[in-house]
C-alpha cells in the first residue's frame, strides 16, 4: 500500500480508533512513509503509540510495525 493510502484508512477510522499498519524494512527506506506518518501527526490526524523498529516480519527481512489513533 502506498503511504497516501493511509489518509482513506484514518478517514474511515472513527476518532479514537486505531490503525495498525506494518512495513517491511526495505519498502520503507525506499518510501516515504515515516514523512507521511509525520505529516498526519502534525496535522493532528492520528497520535503515534507505538513503533517497533526491525520487527519480526519474515525470514528474509524485518519490518517496522506502527500502531496510531485517529484523532
Amino acid at each position: 500500500m502506498p503511504p497516501t493510502a493511509l489518509s482513506e484508512i484514518i478517514r474511515v477510522t472513527k476518532p479514537g480508533g486505531w490503525v495498525v499498519v506494518s512495513t517491511r524494512n526495505s519498502y520503507y527506506e525506499s518510501s516515504n512513509f515515516q514523512e507521511v506518518c509525520a505529516q498526519y501527526q502534525q496535522k493532528n490526524k492520528v497520535k503515534l503509540v507505538s513503533c517497533v523498529k526491525d520487527a519480526s516480519y519474515i525470514a528474509e527481512e524485518g519490518a517496522h510495525d506502527w500502531a496510531f489513533t485517529v484523532c
